[in-house]
C-alpha cells in the first residue's frame, strides 16, 4: 500500500477476489493506515514475515496453495518473503517493481542521478536498499509472473526487464501491458491482466486440495 492506505486498494482487491475466486490476505505495513510505527526496510520485512506466519497458522486457509503478490514497493517485500520461504509459497507475482532504491533515486530526483545508483559514489546515503536485483535470483524453486506497465510514470519499465534478465525461477512469464500506468494495469487492460493472473494461479495450483 505504498503511497496510500489500504482503502485505496479495495477496488483492486475486490476484483482479485472475484476474478480468481480466492481469499486475499493483505498486509498494512507499519506506518501506513492505522498501523503503528515507522516504515523501514527492516520493519517491512518483519511485517511480511509476521503476515505469512499468521496466514499459515489459520485453519480456514489452504496453506498448501499460497501465492504472494506485490506491486511497486510491495514487489520488493514480496520478493524478499518468497526468497526466504520458497518451500511455503506456490507462486510469486510482481508488478512494476524496481531493481533497487538506489537505482530509483535518479528517476525521482534527477539531479542526484549522477551520484546515486548502480556503482555510484554516494550510495551509502541510501539507508533502505531493497536490492531486488540481488534478491530475485535467489528464488530458484518458485514460479514467477512479472507484469510490466508500458507507460509506468514512476518505475521505468526497463527495470522490470532487468529483473527478468536476472531471475532464476524454474518458470517465469513476463507480460507487458503497453497502455497501462504504474497503478492502473488491472483497470486499463483488464482482459490481459486478469487472464494472465488467472492462468498463472490455475496452472501453479494444480495438485493442491481445496482453495
Amino acid at each position: 500500500e505504498n503511497a496510500g492506505n489500504m482503502s485505496f486498494r479495495l477496488p483492486f482487491l475486490r476484483a482479485m477476489v472475484r476474478t480468481l475466486n480466492c481469499p486475499v490476505f493483505a498486509v498494512s505495513y507499519r506506518g501506513y493506515g492505522k498501523s503503528s510505527g515507522s516504515p523501514s526496510e527492516r520493519g517491512l520485512k518483519l511485517d511480511c514475515e509476521a503476515g505469512l506466519a499468521h496466514l499459515l497458522s489459520r485453519t480456514d486457509v489452504n496453506t498448501s496453495s499460497v501465492f504472494v503478490f506485490g506491486r511497486s514497493l510491495g514487489g520488493a517485500v514480496a520478493t524478499h518473503l518468497t526468497a526466504a520461504h520458497q518451500d511455503k509459497i506456490k507462486g510469486l507475482i510482481i508488478e512494476n517493481t524496481f531493481t533497487s532504491v538506489e537505482n530509483m533515486v535518479g528517476q525521482l530526483l534527477p539531479p542526484l542521478g549522477p551520484l546515486i545508483g548502480c556503482g555510484k559514489p554516494l550510495n551509502f546515503l541510501v539507508k533502505d536498499k531493497w536490492s531486488n536485483l540481488k534478491t530475485l535470483p535467489k528464488i530458484t524453486k518458485v514460479p514467477l509472473l512479472m507484469l510490466v506497465s508500458g507507460k509506468d510514470e514512476m518505475v521505468p519499465p526497463r527495470q522490470m526487464w532487468q529483473l527478468h534478465a536476472a531471475q532464476r525461477a524454474p518458470a517465469c512469464t513476463i507480460v507487458e501491458l503497453p497502455e497501462a500506468h504504474h497503478m492502473d494495469a488491472y483497470d486499463v487492460e483488464p482482459a490481459t491482466y486478469w487472464g494472465t493472473l488467472s492462468d498463472f494461479v490455475t496452472k501453479n495450483s494444480q495438485g493442491t486440495a481445496g482453495r
